[in-house]
């Protein structure tokens, strides 16, 4: 075989390997071509997009910006006086529960013959006092001063415990029960009522009523009227019954006139 037979025959087959080389390359393209047009981006599926794609425009009104402040605003509002409502109920319950906790407190102290901070005897009364014209506050006191008629009374110099009532409330008013019927200081003018002590003293387990004068208060309970100053209607009221029992009661039985509650 020749030179230039051998140059003819290495020139062909290098013809034929680039060619080959082009018509894969090429095929190569093309495949990844219909792969995109049928898989990754159909036609139909652009064309389809673009006809159902919505319109948006580029922000909103200035009256659409004020009915979303109003309304806002006016839920806001609801919130904040529901929760302010709420936390007045709270307060208002939890007093009733401290002068009911603190009434206890003188029961136990008067029936166990806790020995007095107050001049240190043992035979000696606890009670709680109640002063309308200083709604503000209550008093826990030991009975030490019993000379005359001043015995299950409140009197200076026999407070061990001062507690003050937050602004929002106040005792309200101080009713007996006789019978089946409510007479309260305030709503039926009853000044005698006005101050008020509740005092236990061994042996005796029921409590001993007093009023301003210091007189005995003849009933089968008393219920101390807690309210709340901004509402005429949001009332809590603590009872004492002539049995020793104490418990804290609604507002509708707070609004009784008669029967026990």
């Amino acid at each position: 075989m020749t030179k230039n037979t051998k140059s003819k025959i290495l020139g062909g087959f290098t013809q034929l390997l680039e060619n080959g080389i082009v018509f894969c390359v090429a095929a190569y393209r093309k495949s990844i071509s219909w792969f995109k047009r049928e898989f990754l981006f159909p036609r139909n599926m652009c064309e389809k997009t673009k006809a159902t794609m919505p319109f948006f425009s580029a922000g909103f009104t200035l009256v659409e910006l004020m009915v979303t402040v109003s309304v806002m605003t006016l839920v806001s509002s609801v919130v904040l006086y529901e929760n302010s409502k709420f936390n007045s109920t709270i307060l208002l319950t939890n007093l009733g529960y401290e002068i009911a906790l603190t009434a206890r407190q003188a029961q136990v102290f008067g029936l166990s013959s806790k020995i007095a901070q107050i001049g240190g005897s043992t035979q000696v009364g606890y009670g709680i006092y109640f002063d309308l014209d200083d709604s503000q506050r209550f008093i826990l006191f030991v009975d030490t001063n019993t000379a005359g008629g001043n015995k299950y009374s409140y009197q200076e110099g026999e407070a061990i415990n001062i507690i003050g009532i937050n602004n929002r409330n106040q005792v309200f008013d101080i009713c007996t029960l006789s019978g089946t019927t409510w007479t309260c200081a305030v709503a039926n003018s009853l000044d005698s009522l006005r101050k008020t002590s509740i005092s236990f003293l061994r042996p005796n387990p029921e409590p001993e009523f007093r009023d301003s004068a210091q007189n005995k208060i003849t009933a089968d309970a008393i219920k101390i009227v807690l309210k709340n100053i901004s509402s005429e209607t949001d009332k809590r009221c603590v009872l004492v019954t002539l049995a020793g029992q104490i418990s804290v009661k609604s507002q509708t039985a707070c609004d009784a006139t008669s029967g026990i509650i």
